[in-house]
């Protein structure tokens, strides 16, 4: 009890100095010469050294306040970069995304134009693979004027042909199904054969002729023939292998595809018109054939002879001389 009241004296006695040092500092003349200057210096000489020591304890402190205020700053303004970095980056692929389609349908508007082709052009909105199939679904189909067995191509070449409609989609089986086929021939030679696909591994490529000469490097079309699927002259692939074994009674070779298959997005249908079948040839009936009435009780004088030849008498249907 006896401490708290000496403290509280304590503290009234320094807030009546301080009021007093206040007071006289306000009331002092400039030029230091008078009593309450030289108060101010003693007290100044006495209270030097604390206030030294409090500043020196307390800087510190301070300092790791305005550390700490910076330290948030800075990381509010690194928060705010990386959003403005991550920001730019998805502009930046946007950018370079749209580029790609450009380029893809200018690929394909020219190799429309230069076959003079109609088609309809179509986004990839889901792609398949599966042990037993490869396929892709587009978003058009008979609204647009698209049916089955119509080939899919975008710029590289050949994607695959139309299985299967409905009136917004479609689905295309691709050229790297097993299931696929196509008519192709070398674009330098000419050469024919059968084309189907193998999954993941190259394409196949059947000759026509087993030891026709094929060359690592050619490069495959699409040959057309009546009531094909394919327009000629689509490009198919390159070689890659073709090696072939005395005695083989079948030849196979490898054909990498132009397409890239795991990065399908626009491609173009080619809307060809269905091969009609060809109308049965109505022939006229030809006249029944009716055989002469032979008489086999006919005298063989009355059976007809044939001449010999330089004038020689024939002989006698009897085989005797007259």
């Amino acid at each position: 009890m006896f401490q708290k009241r000496r403290a509280r004296i304590l503290l009234a006695l320094f807030v009546v100095l301080a009021l007093v040092l206040v007071t006289l500092d306000f009331r002092s003349e400039p030029t230091g010469n008078d009593l309450a200057s030289r108060l101010r210096g003693g007290v100044g000489v006495v209270l030097g050294p604390v206030q030294d020591g409090l500043s020196t304890l307390v800087r510190p402190i301070s300092s790791a306040a305005s550390n700490v205020g910076e330290l948030v700053e800075i990381r509010a303004e690194n928060a705010r970069l990386r959003a403005q970095l991550a920001q730019t980056e998805e502009r930046r692929l946007s950018y370079d995304d749209v580029v790609r389609e450009n380029d893809e349908l200018r690929a394909q508007l020219g190799f429309r134009d230069r076959n003079e082709l109609d088609t309809v052009t179509a986004q990839v909105i889901a792609q398949g693979a599966s042990n037993f199939e490869w396929t892709a679904t587009l978003d058009v189909g008979e609204n647009d004027g698209v049916g089955p067995d119509m080939p899919v191509v975008n710029g590289e070449g050949l994607v695959g042909r139309v299985i299967a409609t409905s009136p917004t989609t479609s689905s295309v089986l691709l050229t790297i199904d097993p299931n696929f086929g196509a008519a192709v021939r070398v674009a330098q030679t000419g050469v024919i054969g059968s084309l189907a696909g193998d999954g993941n591994e190259p394409l196949i490529f059947e000759p026509l002729i087993t030891d026709v000469g094929i060359e690592v490097g050619q490069e495959l079309v699409t040959s057309s023939y009546l009531g094909g699927t394919y327009i000629s002259g689509i490009p198919v692939g390159v070689v890659t292998r073709a090696d072939v074994e005395d005695g083989q009674l079948s030849r196979t070779v490898d054909v990498l595809p132009f397409v890239d298959f795991s990065t399908l997005g626009l491609v173009s249908v080619v809307r060809t018109d269905p091969v009609d079948d060809l109308e049965p040839i109505e022939l006229d009936p030809s006249p029944e054939f009716t055989a002469p009435p032979v008489d086999p009780q006919r005298p063989a004088d009355e059976l007809p002879t044939i001449p010999a030849p330089n004038g020689t008498p024939s002989p006698s249907p009897t085989g005797s001389d007259t």
